[in-house]
């Protein structure tokens, strides 16, 4: 099975390859220290299965996940995170990915997770006891990749305009999006926005 893991911890990394090395089932084919650099890889190689972290900067897990589901569908995603909260593994299911483990498992379970979604099914860390129901409760909170990559993008503090120069939209679509955030999360301001964005791991700030 062809891998990919992107983890902005390099030493993180460089143990994890390590551990997957040992198990002649994995072929390590990729490694990234953010979502953009992952993007730009699957563009020439296609892994089976990429372990991405969620808390990266540039390009988040969620939106990096979005996007690669997008380019190729065929691609198997196994969130690998820290946080335990039941949104995070929300967002990351309703992004497309096919697991959620979490870093502080055994590494047996990792490559038992690996071999499930290799093999076409779902993987979630049994300490999160993950069900549809869990999903459906909070599917109403989630909200649109682009709006998580402007949630990320002013939480880092980039201005409107800076944002939509990343993004390749207008100031007044960013706008927009950040008055929808606004709404959806009820925040009041800059500030709060941040605050989450930072207690939620959408950015490493």
């Amino acid at each position: 099975m062809k891998l990919m893991l992107a983890d902005d911890h390099y030493i993180f990394r460089q143990g994890l390859i390590s551990l997957l090395s040992s198990n002649k089932e994995f072929q390590i084919i990729g490694e990234a220290s953010n979502g953009k650099e992952i993007i730009d890889m699957i563009k020439t190689a296609a892994p089976d299965i990429i372990i991405l972290d969620i808390s990266m900067p540039e390009m988040n897990g969620i939106v990096t996940c979005n996007e690669i589901k997008r380019i190729n569908p065929a691609i198997k995603i196994c969130a690998l995170s820290m946080h335990k909260s039941m949104s995070y593994v929300n967002e990351m299911v309703n992004a497309g990915a096919e697991g959620y483990i979490l870093k502080d498992c055994a590494f047996q379970e990792l490559e038992e997770g690996l071999l499930k979604i290799y093999e076409g099914k779902n993987f979630f860390s049994k300490d999160l006891n993950y069900s549809h129901e869990n999903r459906e409760s909070e599917v109403n909170q989630t909200l649109s990749p682009r709006e998580l990559e402007v949630l990320q993008l002013l939480s880092e503090g980039n201005n409107n305009k800076t944002v939509a120069e990343k993004l390749y939209i207008s100031v007044k679509t960013v706008e927009t999006h950040r008055s929808n955030i606004m709404t959806k999360l009820n925040l009041s301001n800059l500030q709060d926005l941040t605050r989450y964005a930072i207690q939620q791991g959408f950015t490493t700030l």
